[in-house]
């Protein structure tokens, strides 16, 4: 603009992310109550309780860490062979013709800021690859997108750093809210599902920055069934759509260690 005929430089301002950011912090009190009555039921919902490691038999097995909370606690069923662990270990297997060791560090009700203290404890240094899934509670509770990419920045990195250089890192993006049956709710599902959209986009543009690390959205996949808790079905298709998104790195890993 000019003044007195002189040029002022002005100051943008993006209007609509300031919009978004003040409705963040005024709904989130709202939304937050709402999810701690929706997951009150949690203790009805199967779980695996046995231990959280799953072996498919063959030669030079790969060994893999799915570390977070949300899909990968295996919510549905009663065991880590019918959850993602299993169906992961027997998939690769198939698509590679080795073995694979597949264990679980998960966080049932973790959230972001849990993530890098809970990784702290886990020795990185013997996988071929990690996969981490995290912020369904954190699309839930309209988390700070300043926090968000904070502690993802620091998880990712603690990662890149404690791992072999051949070690892939695979994180997936956060499934569509409402398609967890106790988060299926019109007005506050909606508001995390929107805010789940916005965390990913985050997650996607650190992943790109990040050596050795794929983004791995999982928007309109079709294993991902609205309206009831996973079965092995289920687990069984999420186990296929990961291998097939690690078999040929994992292969190119094991060339390298012979």
């Amino acid at each position: 603009m000019t003044t007195n005929g002189r040029s002022v430089p002005t100051v943008g301002v993006n209007t609509g992310a300031v919009m978004l950011e003040v409705s963040r912090i005024l709904m989130a009190p709202l939304v937050r109550a709402w999810a701690a009555l929706a997951f009150e039921g949690k203790d009805s919902v199967p779980r695996p309780t046995d231990r959280p490691r799953s072996h498919a038999p063959g030669p030079d097995p790969d060994s893999v860490l799915v570390f977070g909370s949300g899909p990968a606690s295996g919510w549905g069923v009663r065991t880590h062979d019918l959850a993602i662990p299993g169906s992961l270990a027997r998939a690769l297997a198939a698509h590679t013709g080795r073995g694979a060791d597949v264990d679980l560090n998960s966080n049932p009700l973790g959230r972001i800021t849990d993530g890098f203290h809970d990784l702290v404890g886990i020795d990185l240094s013997g996988f071929d690859a990690v996969i981490v899934t995290l912020g369904v509670n954190d699309a839930v509770e309209l988390v700070s997108p300043k926090i968000w990419q904070f502690e993802l920045a620091r998880i990712l990195t603690h990662i890149s750093e404690h791992t072999p250089p051949h070690t892939r890192i695979y994180l997936l993006g956060i499934q569509p809210i409402r398609t967890i049956p106790v988060f299926d709710n019109r007005f506050f599902g909606t508001l995390a599902d929107r805010h789940a959209t916005a965390l990913n986009k985050l997650t996607e543009a650190r992943c790109a920055m990040m050596p050795r690390t794929t983004f791995v959205p999982l928007t309109g996949r079709p294993f991902i069934v609205a309206g009831r808790y996973r079965t092995s079905t289920d687990y069984h298709q999420w186990g296929e759509f990961l291998a097939t998104e690690m078999a040929a790195n994992l292969t190119a890993t094991s060339l390298s260690r012979r």
